[in-house]
């Protein structure tokens, strides 16, 4: 089920070759560069080949996408072993897939905010093409851990879009690193930083508060209001959508039904796991989302909130349900905007199949995928159709499983 899956967000295969090394990657249009690889990759690849005097035993490739560099790194024999991270468990899918396909054994990878999870203390080599959105805030702080983890003589290649070099250039004269190669492009800038001793630098503790925090907002349940810490890069940083507002008005109708389990997927900030506890009374939550740092900002607000116990099941993954042959009195959660329709399908058919006897299902979205999301649950002989509701463009559905 997971190959299928992950099959559905397949878009298409991208090649590069170099000096004698032919790589296929199997790309998605959820990730950055889906058409071809990125001309910043290459322009980083080909400075490295370039600088690099001899393979280094262990990299680390920040925000790895589908594996273009990591796995190019390790294929040019530039490198011994390679971790691939990334904070979307769909990327560390495609590369993995991609490892296995290229037929590299030597790479690993595996979701991570920043460098906050990588598997080592300290590295050789350490490699990213730069996020050019996530903030300056962001940006700093992967570079001051990038250049706090290297090994003596470690080096830090970083290939980021011109415009945020000035940015990156006062960053890197604060950290007192030694900056030995600028390479500008007319669209992005190649630069590559050495570390002759080990450093330890003064990094925050808490990230998401010191580094992903955006602000926080109060959210009112039954009269009393939760506070949310928000964080940057999540949906609703500034309030509910109207998918989720739908969603906490048939959550609402529930607050007299024991939910001794249920599943939030696609948890975003985290309102439905609250409203969820505060509201309804749950007892355990699984929540499932690709993305580990929404994960995490959910997991921080039912905490700050005294809301965590019993301690929720974290699933940081692609696909709605936790692995497993459990099922759940209720199933709830909104459509991300880049799953594709199979995705979907898969999804609701999933739902439909792990629904306890009497258990309930409510997904929100646009009203053009929750029109083709109610035909194929009523398509279903196991379900019932309980509830379609609208909100300006927004819809969602429930259904109660047969007993």
């Amino acid at each position: 089920m997971q190959d299928d899956l992950l099959d559905t967000y397949a878009h298409k295969t991208v090649e590069r070759h170099r000096r004698g090394v032919d790589l296929r990657f199997l790309t998605s249009q959820s990730l950055f560069s889906s058409n071809t690889v990125d001309p910043g990759t290459n322009l980083l690849l080909r400075a490295i080949g370039k600088h690099l005097e001899q393979p280094v035993e262990h990299c680390l490739d920040v925000g790895c996408g589908y594996g273009a560099i990591g796995l190019s790194l390790s294929a040019s024999n530039l490198t011994r072993n390679v971790e691939m991270v990334d904070r979307d468990a769909l990327a560390v899918d495609f590369a993995r897939r991609n490892a296995t396909a290229n037929g590299i054994d030597s790479a690993e990878a595996h979701t991570s905010l920043g460098l906050s999870d990588a598997l080592r203390g300290r590295y050789d080599l350490i490699v990213s093409n730069l996020p050019g959105k996530v903030g300056i805030e962001i940006l700093g702080h992967l570079l001051a851990s990038s250049a706090g983890r290297l090994m003596t003589g470690g080096q830090f290649w970083g290939v980021a879009v011109s415009p945020l070099w000035r940015d990156i250039e006062k960053m890197l004269a604060e950290l007192l690193v030694e900056t030995f190669h600028v390479e500008h492009a007319p669209r992005h800038t190649v630069f590559g930083i050495k570390c002759d001793s080990p450093r330890h630098l003064e990094l925050p503790e808490d990230l998401l508060a010191d580094v992903y925090a955006r602000g926080e907002v109060g959210f009112v349940v039954s009269g009393r209001t939760y506070a949310v810490g928000t964080s940057r890069g999540v949906s609703e940083f500034d309030g509910l959508s109207y998918s989720t507002q739908l969603v906490l008005e048939q959550l609402y109708g529930m607050r007299n039904r024991r939910l001794p389990c249920a599943v939030v997927f696609n948890v975003g900030q985290g309102y439905v796991p609250l409203a969820l506890k505060a509201a309804a009374a749950a007892g355990t939550l699984q929540l499932v989302d690709r993305d580990l740092l929404a994960l995490r900002t959910t997991e921080r607000n039912l905490r700050s909130n005294r809301l965590s116990e019993p301690a929720p099941g974290l699933h940081n993954q692609v696909g709605w349900l936790p692995g497993g042959a459990a099922n759940y009195g209720l199933i709830v959660g909104t459509l991300r905007g880049d799953e594709p329709r199979q995705a979907v399908e898969i999804g609701v058919i999933s739902v439909i199949d792990r629904l306890e006897p009497g258990g309930v299902g409510i997904i929100a979205g646009g009203s053009t995928p929750i029109t083709r999301l109610q035909k194929l649950v009523q398509s279903s002989k196991e379900v019932q159709v309980t509830d379609r509701s609208r909100n300006r463009g927004a819809s969602v559905i429930s259904f109660q499983k047969q007993r």
